[in-house]
């Protein structure tokens, strides 16, 4: 277990470090204010990497399972629909 999260938690780290940048150069850095939402199997993956990336700090993080970015997804498209 520890060996494999050995292997993992780098790769995500540099992810994460990719994708902040991308954000920073994209100029909506400002906007992402409220945080970033982690979705899928690394939301719930043993380590608990999802605190890891909590700690660096860098925006909010908050973590969705499937089910709950479905229902969410689901929502927001029947309150567009509904103005409509």
């Amino acid at each position: 277990k520890q060996a494999l999260a050995g292997v993992i938690e780098p790769r995500v780290e540099e992810i994460f470090s990719l994708v902040q940048q991308v954000i920073r150069d994209s100029g909506f850095e400002e906007v992402l204010s409220s945080g970033v939402v982690l979705t899928g199997g690394s939301a719930v993956m043993p380590g608990n990497i999802a605190e890891r990336l909590r700690r660096r700090g860098d925006h909010p993080l908050e973590t969705l399972t499937s089910r709950e970015l479905e229902v969410l997804t689901l929502a927001a498209r029947s309150k567009c629909t509904a103005k409509y």
